[in-house]
């Protein structure tokens, strides 16, 4: 047994600033097909990566950050290509690619070849948002995201998203394709794209903060 992000089993204190070793808020984790654990360090604002994950000691240092320039910065500031601002869900599928629940800057961001890319690489495309450098939360639309929460990759590459602010689920089609800031598919959760209603009480097709 090993543990990550801190120097033993009895210890628990934040790191300031992170160190490429240090976790803050760890949110959700993934083990890709080549046995690299990716960690959404929520309270550090980024993702980190750690090669061969089965024979990793404790306290190991990541191999790898997204989001942030190296290791030891967390600012979720500028909005841009390459920050990111408190990362939820993440998910890599099966051509490598990473998604990420970009959760305060209300959008999902992809990394084509994620564990070829340098520390601070720019991602490769988001949806959610008109553009890399948009972060407008509280609005409901075909293309819009409010704080996501989870994301996930199926089979025939569709993009599915819990957009928890607007209680909903989108789909988006072929989303490694799409241009940013593309229309969604489809939804679950409420009777269309520019709704985002919270019922009470619920009912088969309602969804809350998903």
């Amino acid at each position: 047994e090993i543990v990550l992000g801190q120097p033993n089993f009895t210890t628990g204190t934040g790191t300031v600033p992170p160190t490429s070793s240090s976790l803050g808020l760890p949110e959700s984790i993934f083990v890709d097909s080549g046995g690299r654990l990716w960690v959404s360090d929520t309270g550090n604002n980024r993702v980190l990566r750690f090669d061969n994950a089965a024979s990793l000691l404790t306290n190991a240092a990541a191999n790898g950050v997204l989001g942030q320039t190296g290791f030891t910065s967390g600012s979720n500031l500028p909005v841009s290509a390459s920050t990111l601002s408190t990362p939820r869900g993440l998910f890599v599928d099966g051509t490598g690619t990473l998604w990420v629940a970009d959760y305060l800057h209300h959008r999902v961001v992809r990394f084509d070849n994620a564990a070829l890319k340098a520390n601070g690489a720019a991602a490769d495309g988001e949806q959610g948002q008109a553009n890399m450098f948009s972060a407008v939360g509280g609005v409901t639309a075909q293309s819009s995201l409010w704080l996501p929460k989870g994301v996930f990759v199926d089979p025939t590459g569709r993009l599915w998203v819990t957009d928890s602010g607007n209680n909903r689920v989108l789909r988006f089609d072929n989303a490694a394709l799409k241009a940013d800031g593309s229309n969604a598919d489809g939804e679950l959760g409420q009777p269309d794209f520019v709704n985002n209603f919270l019922p009470n009480p619920p009912f088969d097709a309602s969804l809350s903060s998903p």
